[in-house]
C-alpha cells in the first residue's frame, strides 16, 4: 500500500493500514475474508488512529519548537506547555483503551504498528453484568471426542452390515447348490429306471370340495422328467414372483398354486422360480421337491419394507425420507396388494441380493400354468437381446407384458426403470398421492374406485422402447383365456409337461396323440421353435388404436400388425417387424392342438372369485389336467 501523507507533509507510519481493506471493514459474518474482520475489529481501528495522532503531535511540538525558540520564547514556551498537556491526554486515553496493540521497533521497522489478535467480543450476559466463561479448548476437545466415538460406531455398523450381508450370501449360495443337488439326485435315479420311470410321489392331502361335498384326494403328482444336463451350461434365468394376500382373502395363495408351482418344474433346465411371500404358505406343495421352485418368506410385511428399502437405496434418499417411504409403501400395498405389480421392473433392483447368481431375471404373473418352456426359449433371445417379452398375437399393441419379461442381469438394463417418474424421482409424491386419494375416496363412502394403479407396460415399456443402444424382442408365444362369460371355443391340456391349446368339436381331443407329442425340452443349443420367413420391415408407431388402460404418451400402436403371425424387434428407439413361422412339432390333430410356452388365465379367473376351491378337481394331478373357463379339472384314465 502506498504511503498516506499529512497535510503538513509528514509521512504517516507504514504498517498502519497494512493489514486492512474496505472489504474487510464491511464484510458480512459469512464472508470469506470473514477471519481478516474478526483479526482488526473497529476498536483496533480506533486505537491506531490515535495512536497516529499522538505521533503526529509530538512531531508538531518539537518542529514548532525549534521554529519559534528564536523569536519569541516566552510565547513558545507556553505554545509547548498546551501542546504537551493536550498529548498527555491523548496518551492517557490511549492507556485507558484495551491493549490490543503495540509500538513496535523490529520487524517492520521503527514506527510500526502490529495488531495483536483481539478478544472475541463478550457474550450478550456479559453486557449486563453476567460472568460467562467459554472454554473454547474443553468444547473443542469434547468435539473432538465426540467424533471419534461417532467414526467408532461407524466402523461397526458397517463391520456388522458386512458380516450380515455375507451371511446372506452364503445361505442364498448353499440353498442354490442344494437346490443343484436336489437335480443331480433326480437325474441320476431317473436315469437308473428304464424309459425315465416314475421317481415315485406322496399322495395329496384331501381338499374340500364345495360344489360337490366330497372328500376326494388329488391324484398322486407324476414324477416331474429332469434333463440329463440338469441345469444349462450358459444361462440361468430367475422369475422374481412376489405374493402379498389381500386382507379378506380366504387364501394366503391363490388356489392354483400347486399347478403353477408344478408345471413350472419342467423348466428347470433353465429357469428358478422365486416366489417371495409373507407368512407360511398354506399348502404342502411349498415343501414339495422341486428342484427349481423356491418359497421365500419375507415375513409379514418383509415385501413393503424390502422394496422401500431398496427404492431408497438406489434413489439415495436421506434417512428421514426413506422412513416415510416404507410407511406408505407398506401402507398402500396392505390395502391394495395388486400394486405389487407397478413395482415390477424395478425389479432387478429390489431383489437383486437374490439374483447374483443368474444371467437373466424376469417378471411374470401368478395365474399361469406353465409348459414346457427351454422348448421356446431361443439361444438368441439370451444373447442378442437385452429385454425379451412374449405376446399373445396382439402386435396393434407394442408393450412388455407382464406375464412374461426377461432382462439381462446387468446394470444398465436394471437401471431403465429409473426413466420412470413414479418410480424414481417422483416415488415419493406418487406414494402420498395413492394415500390421499384413497383417503379421499374413503370419505366419500366408495369401496371399489380406481386406485391409482400404474402398469409396467405404460412409463417402463416407453423408456425401455427408446433407450439408446437397448435391443428388445417381442415374440408370439404365449396363449390366454380372454372369455369372461360365455362358453369358450377352446381349452387347455396339459400332459408331460407340455401345454396344449385344443379346438372344441364333435369329437373329444385324442389325449394319446397328445402324450406321444409332448417330449420333455432338454436340447442346450436352445434352438427355438419359431423360423424366420422374411426380412425385418420398419415401421412407424402411432397412440391410437391399443393400450386404453395406460396413459397416451406411453402407447406404441400398430393397428396394420393385428391378427398377424410376425414378431417385432425394437433397437435404438427404431421399430421392426418380421414374419416367422411354428415348427410342425408344435401343431398335431391336423392343427387342432397347438403346442404353447404358457397359458395366462386373464379373464378365466376372475370368474371363479375368491376362490374357494369350487373350480378346483380335487382329483386333479397338478401336472396333468384340463383347464377350461370353469376351473381344473382331471383328465380321463388311459
Amino acid at each position: 500500500m502506498a504511503h498516506l501523507r499529512s497535510p503538513r507533509g509528514v509521512p504517516i507510519a507504514p504498517g498502519i493500514f497494512d493489514d486492512m481493506s474496505s472489504a474487510d471493514m464491511f464484510s458480512s459474518p459469512l464472508s470469506p475474508k470473514k477471519e481478516s474482520a474478526e483479526r482488526l475489529p473497529m476498536l483496533t481501528l480506533v486505537r491506531k488512529l490515535l495512536c497516529m495522532w499522538t505521533k503526529l503531535l509530538v512531531r508538531r511540538t518539537i518542529l514548532f519548537s525549534h521554529r519559534c525558540w528564536a523569536f519569541r520564547r516566552r510565547q513558545c514556551i507556553l505554545s509547548a506547555l498546551g501542546l504537551a498537556a493536550f498529548g498527555c491526554i491523548g496518551m492517557l486515553t490511549l492507556v485507558r483503551l484495551p491493549r490490543t496493540a503495540h509500538y513496535s521497533h523490529t520487524a517492520g521497522g521503527p514506527g510500526v504498528f502490529r495488531a495483536e489478535a483481539s478478544p472475541p467480543p463478550p457474550p450478550h450476559g456479559a453486557a449486563l453484568g453476567t460472568a460467562f466463561h467459554t472454554p473454547r479448548a474443553e468444547e473443542s476437545e469434547q468435539l473432538r471426542r465426540r467424533a471419534r466415538e461417532l467414526n467408532v460406531e461407524i466402523d461397526q455398523f458397517k463391520a456388522r452390515e458386512s458380516t450380515v450381508s455375507k451371511q446372506r450370501q452364503l445361505r442364498m449360495t448353499a440353498e442354490q447348490l442344494n437346490s443343484e443337488l436336489v437335480v443331480l439326485k433326480q437325474a441320476r435315479q431317473a436315469s437308473s429306471v428304464a424309459g425315465g420311470g416314475s421317481m415315485g410321489s406322496a399322495r395329496r392331502q384331501p381338499s374340500r370340495r364345495a360344489a360337490a361335498g366330497g372328500a376326494r384326494q388329488h391324484a398322486a403328482r407324476p414324477a416331474v422328467p429332469q434333463c440329463a444336463a440338469g441345469r444349462h451350461p450358459d444361462f440361468r434365468i430367475a422369475m422374481v414372483m412376489p405374493w402379498v394376500s389381500s386382507a379378506g382373502s380366504a387364501h394366503r395363495m391363490p388356489p392354483w398354486l400347486p399347478f403353477l408351482a408344478t408345471t413350472a418344474a419342467h423348466s428347470a433346465l433353465l429357469v428358478d422360480w422365486l416366489l417371495f411371500h409373507e407368512g407360511p404358505v398354506d399348502h404342502p406343495i411349498a415343501a414339495a421337491p422341486l428342484p427349481n421352485v423356491r418359497f421365500i418368506d419375507l415375513g409379514p410385511g418383509g415385501i413393503a419394507a424390502l422394496f422401500a428399502r431398496r427404492l431408497s437405496q438406489v434413489l439415495e434418499l436421506p434417512s428421514p425420507n426413506a422412513s416415510l417411504v416404507a410407511l406408505r409403501m407398506r401402507f398402500i400395498i396392505q390395502k391394495w396388494p395388486r400394486l405389487v405389480a407397478e413395482y415390477k421392473p424395478a425389479f432387478g433392483s429390489v431383489f437383486d441380493a437374490y439374483l447374483s447368481n443368474y444371467t437373466h431375471w424376469g417378471y411374470s404373473d401368478l395365474d399361469i400354468v406353465c409348459g414346457q418352456l427351454p422348448r421356446f426359449i431361443e439361444r438368441s433371445e439370451l444373447s442378442d437381446f437385452h429385454v425379451v417379452t412374449y405376446s399373445f398375437g396382439d402386435n396393434e399393441g407394442i408393450y412388455l407384458r407382464g406375464q412374461w419379461t426377461v432382462h439381462k442381469n446387468i446394470p444398465f438394463v436394471n437401471e431403465i426403470w429409473m426413466g420412470c417418474k413414479h418410480l424414481a424421482r417422483g416415488l415419493q409424491n406418487e406414494l402420498y398421492q395413492k394415500i390421499v386419494w384413497a383417503k379421499h375416496m374413503e370419505s366419500q363412502g366408495k369401496k371399489s374406485y380406481h386406485k391409482r394403479f400404474l402398469s409396467a407396460e405404460g412409463c417402463y415399456s416407453y423408456a425401455a422402447l427408446h433407450t439408446a443402444g437397448l435391443k428388445v424382442k417381442v415374440a408370439n408365444k404365449q396363449f390366454v383365456g380372454l372369455e369372461h362369460s360365455g362358453e369358450s371355443p377352446q381349452h387347455v391340456y396339459v400332459l408331460n409337461g407340455s401345454l396344449w391349446l385344443c379346438k372344441l368339436g364333435p369329437e373329444t381331443v385324442d389325449l394319446e396323440l397328445l402324450r406321444a407329442a409332448s417330449t420333455p425340452a432338454c436340447d442346450v443349443a436352445l434352438p427355438g421353435v419359431q423360423q424366420a420367413s422374411g426380412a425385418l420391415e420398419e415401421f412407424e408407431v402411432t397412440q391410437q388404436g391399443c393400450g386404453q388402460w395406460m396413459p397416451q404418451e406411453f402407447r406404441m400402436c400398430a393397428p396394420h400388425l393385428k391378427g398377424r403371425k410376425q414378431n417385432v424387434v425394437i433397437e435404438d428407439g427404431r421399430f421392426y417387424t418380421q414374419r416367422v413361422s411354428d415348427a410342425p412339432t408344435l401343431s398335431v390333430d391336423d392343427g387342432r392342438c397347438k403346442q404353447g410356452a404358457f397359458f395366462h388365465m386373464q379373464e378365466w379367473k376372475k370368474r371363479w372369485g375368491d376362490g374357494n376351491g369350487a373350480y378346483i378337481d380335487p382329483s386333479a394331478a397338478y401336472d396333468a389336467f384340463h383347464l377350461s373357463p370353469n376351473g381344473f379339472f382331471s383328465l380321463p384314465a388311459k
